[in-house]
């Protein structure tokens, strides 16, 4: 029903001494120059430009599968920007998204099966690890909708590493654990589809993950009296807090600053101004 407009895939160019435009395949960096990888002649470094055969800035998407495999690329590809934007093709970023997916993967094989299953839904409302797993329902869900496909790769991002931190100390936080990553599992089968179906059998679950519903957000922990938002320092992210929402934004500034990492930061100097913006942000300027 509407046609969206691709942004380009772009690479860096490179050319030698006496012009010739040379394949990133072929160029190595040493100490922020570039060299030939068979000669070790120095060659230049362009701009970045779209992909072209004409300019050799272009990449053999089949070299990235066969060492890191299709969902690494795929991955990759969604996650960088939004589909009707530019991306920079950049070995680093695929790196990156071979990491999270096998430390996804790890996590999974260090987390057991609940012995007695917890029915979640009658968990307390305000229960941090559920507020978050069903917010990330509910946000990947919106971001497939509206193709923002970034966005939903980021959330995924999130709920792993929020998972990764949480304490297990009795049985209604292993279902929770659990739980959260069956969600991650289906969450991620449109992007990864073969490390989601593996997750998926590790979990122990029936069927293939493809032929599972797709969840749906509870709006009881959607509709929370609590928040979760983050701490910066001049513009940088070092923190997050949770908060009641009925604090005031001096009690939220105390929260904040209460902090260890902030303290730190602060080497026990009061900030120039702290800005709150209640359940968006907290800015601490110094």
């Amino acid at each position: 029903k509407g046609l969206m407009t691709q942004g380009m895939v772009c690479h860096q160019t490179f050319k030698s001494k006496d012009g010739n435009w040379l394949f990133p395949k072929d160029i190595v960096k040493k100490n922020n120059k570039y060299f030939l990888k068979k000669t070790n002649e120095e060659v230049y470094s362009g701009r970045i430009e779209k992909m072209s055969k004409s300019k050799k800035n272009v990449v053999d998407p089949l070299t990235i599968v066969k060492k890191y495999g299709s969902d690494t690329a795929r991955i990759f590809m969604v996650s960088d920007s939004p589909p009707e934007r530019d991306m920079e093709w950049n070995i680093s970023g695929v790196e990156g998204s071979f990491k999270f997916l096998n430390r996804l993967v790890r996590m999974v094989e260090e987390t057991e099966k609940p012995k007695e299953i917890v029915n979640l839904d009658s968990v307390d409302k305000n229960t941090v690890p559920l507020i978050k797993i069903h917010q990330t329902i509910n946000d990947v869900t919106e971001g497939i909708e509206k193709f923002n496909f970034n966005v939903c790769i980021a959330k995924l991002y999130e709920l792993t590493n929020s998972l990764s931190r949480l304490n297990v100390t009795d049985n209604i936080d292993l279902n929770i654990k659990f739980f959260g990553l069956k969600i991650l599992s289906q969450l991620l089968s449109p992007f990864a589809p073969h490390h989601a179906e593996e997750i998926w059998s590790m979990l122990k679950q029936k069927d293939l993950v493809c032929n599972i519903e797709w969840p749906k957000a509870n709006k009881k922990f959607l509709d929370t009296d609590q928040v979760t938002i983050g701490v910066q320092i001049n513009g940088k992210l070092r923190s997050k807090i949770t908060y009641d929402k009925s604090l005031s934004n001096k009690e939220i500034e105390n929260l904040a600053l209460s902090l260890e990492i902030i303290k730190k930061h602060l080497s026990n100097n009061r900030p120039r101004r702290v800005i709150v913006i209640p359940e968006r942000i907290v800015n601490i300027v110094i």
